[in-house]
């Protein structure tokens, strides 16, 4: 799941990013990571759990 980045832009795309893009971009990513971490951890029920209160917002 997890590609590199050169696998994403060419040198000079990746380069024209505004840094507080590129930081912008980088949170999510790690907030995905880890939240992805997370869920992994839980049992059927707890994920069931999650996944209704995900659904009631």
């Amino acid at each position: 799941m997890s590609q590199s980045m050169h696998e994403l832009f060419s040198l000079g795309e990746f380069l024209a990013i505004a840094d507080n893009e590129l930081t912008r971009r980088i949170k999510q990513r790690m907030v995905f990571e880890a939240l992805s971490g997370l869920l992994s951890d839980l049992s059927p029920e707890q994920l069931q759990v999650f996944n209704e209160a995900i659904a009631r917002r």
